[in-house]
């Protein structure tokens, strides 16, 4: 049976991750949040950086958020780093700091859907319930050749239901096995069958058609969105403010920017009433393009001197200085922009 085959792979061959040397909740649940968008080689290091800053939920707890966004610079997809602190919240207030055991109980907490309570309830607590990740997807596609369309939502609860009867004694073992397989041998292009533990059992390398699974639709082309942003001086501070809710970036902090405008005059006007400022002629310094998940942002830098320093109340402003800026929790599309036009 492959399940075993597979198991006894991973415990001979497992990659020796920092997480995989306890099964402490609070290390699994933070390694599952870093590794969702993120590359294996990329998370350890902000892994073994928030461990040494927020040791335990409860310091996670008692930090900020702008704390908690400042440690998440570079790994993007901010909302994880939002949710990150919502759900050590919630531990610590409703959970007396412990989390709790149960699927069903981890799927309530923020930030935690079906694969990473899947992930923390087998690791952590030996519960019997699939992970089903993007490499538990590819894997069981090939080895059962299936040709459900792994894009559709619908496909990840088929598959968590026809794996569940299949799980072994040891649950967390068998989960990351599983994703161990899809992330070192059967990648997405290229898999390498002649070293997979279990390709005697696999249907697709019997077929010789590894290559037609997983079934996945393409994804809707990314939108291209021109952006105009200034760098706006007064005395030597710069202009900075914090996106608020509901916006893309939303409780980070960012320079003033307007969708579609990128002639000089045209955003100068749109900053001056945004903001209240009285502003010089700007100078263009150069162009970024930056790409988000459904979006790219081509983005046109114009510097400005601002004549008066007011702040207006909403959103959140700041003049900043350069020494300032490294405690502000930026977003990479800053950094890039400012490295255009100032040295942080």
């Amino acid at each position: 049976m492959w399940v075993e085959t597979l198991c006894q792979w991973f415990k001979e061959n497992q990659r020796d991750l920092p997480w995989r040397r306890d099964r402490i909740p609070y290390h699994i649940w933070l390694s599952e949040i870093m590794l969702q968008q993120t590359q294996v080689a990329t998370a350890i290091d902000y892994y073994h950086r928030f461990i040494g800053v927020f040791p335990t939920v409860e310091a996670l707890a008692k930090a900020t958020e702008d704390d908690v966004l400042r440690l998440w610079q570079g790994l993007g997809y901010y909302t994880r780093a939002r949710n990150l602190k919502r759900c050590a919240d919630v531990v610590w207030q409703q959970y007396d700091g412990i989390f709790p055991n149960q699927y069903q109980d981890l799927l309530k907490l923020p930030g935690i859907g079906p694969y990473t309570a899947g992930a923390i309830a087998s690791i952590a607590f030996n519960r019997r319930v699939p992970a089903v990740d993007g490499n538990v997807l590819r894997v069981f596609s090939r080895l059962d050749a299936r040709s459900d369309d792994i894009a559709n939502p619908k496909t990840a609860k088929q598959f968590h239901a026809a794996l569940l009867p299949l799980i072994p004694e040891e649950p967390g073992v068998f989960n990351q096995a599983l994703m161990e397989l899809g992330a070192t041998v059967c990648t997405p292009q290229n898999p390498k069958c002649n070293q997979c533990p279990v390709s005697k059992y696999c249907k697709a390398h019997a077929e010789g058609m590894e290559m037609q699974y997983p079934v996945k639709t393409k994804k809707t082309k990314q939108k291209q969105m021109p952006i105009g942003m200034g760098i706006i001086y007064h005395k030597g501070k710069l202009l900075c403010f914090k996106q608020v809710e509901g916006r893309l970036l939303h409780g980070l902090w960012s320079l003033p920017f307007a969708a579609d405008l990128v002639d000089e005059r045209m955003l100068r006007n749109q900053l001056a009433e945004d903001f209240q400022l009285d502003l010089t002629e700007g100078r263009f310094v150069g162009q970024v393009r930056h790409v988000f998940t459904h979006l790219i942002w081509d983005v046109h830098i114009f510097v400005f001197e601002a004549r008066n320093a007011h702040a207006i109340d909403f959103p959140e402003v700041r003049w900043c200085s350069s020494d300032e800026l490294e405690t502000l929790a930026l977003p990479t599309v800053i950094k890039k922009v400012l490295s255009k036009g100032i040295k942080l």
